[in-house]
């Protein structure tokens, strides 16, 4: 079965029009173990997309989206995933950082500072692979800054495989330094009906034209297009929620207790 592992919610400003309910209600109605949220750079929509999952037996699985500069200079995305709520914790520190600092830049040489207890994602929309030249010298760099991931990843770190792209370099580095894929089942609007809406709210946030807009995204990446299959690409999103080993609980608000004088004076 495949798990969705990649998903934004309207918390991802003018990034996606899914609202929390629309993922859980997905997942019950489809009788999914398990579903991901991983906003772009926000973890705002956390506590209640965690506490509706759990009321309705799902495993939530806490994520992130966040620009990365690449060793070829371009800013793409990666996918953290928290497997501990040390991983949590890295996570918030990792979006507070991205929110109120306006140079910060997470690279290579800094990914290492939020790591623990995270899994990492890379490959799929957005990513380091989209419109890079393909050429021998760029996957050479590449394999290198893989390797060095993987080094401080681990076995946790996999490939999406989006089928909408050209995973030509994916595939070779999978190869290589045996680095697992799994089914990509990103979502960012609810049905396919939808597709048009996000082409103008990608208009209004990068302040161009329908006519001219750079929106050049396939129409599926919706809730009612995630495939159902079972095969390694498949089975491998298994794996990585099996990894999974914390979620957030909702906790009862807790007052200071102040003491009062009856006999004091107003």
């Amino acid at each position: 079965m495949l798990i969705p592992l990649r998903n934004y919610s309207n918390y991802s400003i003018c990034e996606s029009n899914i609202k929390i309910d629309d993922l859980v209600n997905y997942a019950f109605q489809n009788k999914l173990p398990a579903l991901a949220l991983t906003d772009y750079k926000l973890l705002s929509g956390t506590l209640d997309f965690s506490v509706k999952c759990q009321k309705k037996g799902i495993q939530p699985i806490i994520g992130l989206d966040v620009d990365y500069l690449s060793c070829l200079g371009n800013i793409s995305r990666i996918t953290l995933l928290s497997k501990t709520e040390k991983g949590y914790k890295n996570l918030n520190i990792l979006s507070t950082k991205i929110n109120t600092e306006n140079n910060f830049i997470l690279s290579n040489e800094n990914l290492d500072e939020f790591s623990e207890d995270n899994i990492l994602i890379l490959g799929g929309l957005y990513s380091i692979f989209d419109d890079i030249p393909k050429n021998k010298n760029n996957l050479e760099k590449l394999l290198n800054e893989f390797l060095v991931l993987q080094k401080k990843f681990k076995e946790d770190i996999f490939f999406e495989y989006d089928s909408n792209l050209d995973n030509s370099f994916l595939n070779e580095i999978s190869h290589k330094l045996k680095i697992k894929c799994f089914k990509s089942s990103f979502s960012f609007y609810k049905k396919k009906d939808d597709y048009e809406a996000m082409r103008i709210l990608h208009c209004v946030k990068n302040g161009e034209y329908i006519q001219n807009t750079s929106f050049r995204i396939k129409n599926n990446y919706s809730l009612d297009s995630i495939e159902e299959r079972n095969n390694e690409l498949f089975n491998n999103s298994n794996k990585i929620a099996n990894k999974i080993k914390f979620v957030i609980t909702e906790k009862q608000i807790s007052l200071p207790n102040f003491s009062i004088n009856p006999n004091a004076n107003e």
